[in-house]
């Protein structure tokens, strides 16, 4: 076999494995949301940032069910924080919460994964209660100086959340980097 052929068939191989390994479905699945979907209204209130070393940030918030939705949807239904990125939002399933039927605010405190914050880049994150269902939505920045983070609502409708929601077993469900990949 000439070197030239090798070495193409090298190549090729290595895309191969990198596109095969590099797939979100390949690294990890994400579960359907199989809880009723319902009108609610809340706030995200506080998010407190991960201490170096951990990624998960502490985001504190309260949501409630909108004046008639049904009881039964609300009694089966879940609430969390999701991520949003490029291509879909992001909630893991310990995240998600039950809320009341009444119409007194349930308090929401959910561990989420924000990577990023320590690089001072904006995460967006929601307060949702389906895979389209938002209820409250902010982008959190880290002041470098005083290292709190700035929580600034935004409307439920902003392009950076029209994402679907999926649910993950775990907090990193993003890509996988191909290191060889050229």
């Amino acid at each position: 076999m000439s070197r030239r052929l090798l070495t193409g068939a090298l190549a090729s191989a290595v895309v191969i494995v990198c596109i095969a390994v590099g797939s979100p479905a390949a690294a990890v699945t994400s579960e359907p949301w199989n809880y009723p979907t319902f009108c609610a209204e809340g706030q995200i209130t506080r998010v407190v940032p991960p201490s170096w070393g951990d990624d998960l940030a502490s985001v504190i918030g309260w949501a409630q069910p909108c004046p008639g939705a049904d009881p039964a949807q609300v009694r089966l239904g879940r609430v969390g924080v999701a991520r949003f990125g490029d291509e879909f939002g992001v909630i893991t399933q310990r995240n998600l919460e039950s809320l009341g039927t009444e119409a007194t605010p349930t308090q929401i405190t959910n561990r989420v994964y924000l990577p990023n914050i320590f690089l001072g880049w904006e995460t967006v994150i929601c307060l949702v209660a389906g895979p389209s269902s938002r209820i409250a939505c902010a982008v959190v920045n880290r002041d470098r100086a005083s290292g709190s983070a700035q929580v600034t609502p935004i409307p439920l409708d902003d392009p950076r959340v029209s994402n679907i929601v999926r649910i993950y077993p775990s907090h990193n469900p993003g890509k996988p980097v191909c290191g060889a990949c050229v």
